[in-house]
């Protein structure tokens, strides 16, 4: 059996998708309607620039543009970890399995990167712009799906959800997009959040509380979720809008655990309050034409320690 077959088929313990699911296809964005959810291959939609001639942002992108505009201008192709491709691997099978087509799974003689076979590998997956997946890193992530197949939380989460669900906001001169990763069933415990799964080395919750802050996890968390309720809103849906959210969290680690945890209102708010001003200065930089570095100010910027007035 190929890594490939075996990923998809545990999976299925997991999560199958509803085929017959028609959350979010009846709010289509189009030139009439200017927000609303769409569809394309994934890797389309993270390669999304522009759209109707206006520049198009994520919020990933607009972090990335918060920490230096002229980083964030210069479009330097992002390196991606491997802790970041594992952790699109155990989403794919798990939420999205066609997305299991944009990795390649070495086998025998491939599987080594220094034989004639390892490196045809190497470089079709670099024509292809796919990722290369090792047996032992296949093996990581069935001890992940095998976890979530028996997590009694995880599977409540997962019943009757909506998955992997693109949305587009193009009412103003900038346009924004996001991708949803799980919608809990409304009428299920869960029904009133948003869920992102997170394969993740900062697992244990002192670690996970640190790791949110630090990536700005709150910044999505709003950002999505008020896309969303926006969404439902303009297209006469509010019995789907959303308040809460949650994160469905996998340990890059042996033994492979996994949990939940919620993110408070005021992070939240916090998040709201942080990509709002992000957002604002985006849009001055797009009029202006300057996307200046952190360093690019009329003064000196004093280095100051800790609590300092």
């Amino acid at each position: 059996m190929s890594s490939k077959i075996e990923l998809f088929e545990a999976a299925q313990k997991v999560y199958v998708k509803d085929m017959f699911s028609n959350l979010g296809s009846g709010m289509r964005h189009n030139e009439v309607n200017n927000i609303g959810t769409f569809s394309m291959p994934d890797n389309q939609y993270h390669a999304l620039s522009e759209v109707y001639g206006k520049p198009m942002i994520s919020q990933s992108g607009l972090k990335k543009f918060d920490e230096s505009a002229e980083t964030w201008k210069a479009n330097i192709p992002f390196n991606t970890s491997r802790a970041m491709v594992l952790g699109s691997l155990v989403d794919a099978a798990v939420l999205n399995p066609e997305g299991l087509g944009d990795y390649l799974f070495p086998e025998g003689k491939e599987a080594d990167g220094r034989t004639k076979e390892g490196k045809a590998m190497k470089i079709q997956a670099y024509k292809t712009g796919k990722d290369v997946v090792s047996p032992a890193e296949v093996t990581a992530i069935l001890g992940n799906i095998k976890k979530l197949s028996e997590d009694e939380t995880c599977k409540e989460i997962l019943a009757g959800s909506s998955t992997q669900i693109q949305m587009m906001d193009t009412r103003n001169d900038l346009g924004i997009r996001g991708m949803i990763d799980i919608i809990p069933s409304s009428t299920g415990r869960f029904g009133d959040g948003i869920c992102d799964m997170k394969r993740t080395g900062q697992f244990l919750p002192a670690q996970w509380r640190k790791h949110v802050l630090n990536m700005k996890y709150h910044w999505q968390a709003a950002f999505y979720l008020d896309m969303w309720n926006d969404i439902c809103d303009l297209h006469g849906n509010e019995g789907e809008k959303r308040s809460k959210w949650y994160f469905l969290l996998c340990s890059s680690d042996a033994p492979y655990g996994c949990g939940v945890s919620q993110l408070s209102d005021e992070y939240i708010k916090r998040g709201r309050e942080g990509y709002m001003n992000a957002l604002m200065k985006f849009n001055q930089c797009v009029m202006t034409g300057e996307y200046k570095n952190p360093w690019a100010t009329d003064g000196i910027q004093m280095v100051k320690a800790y609590g300092e007035e």
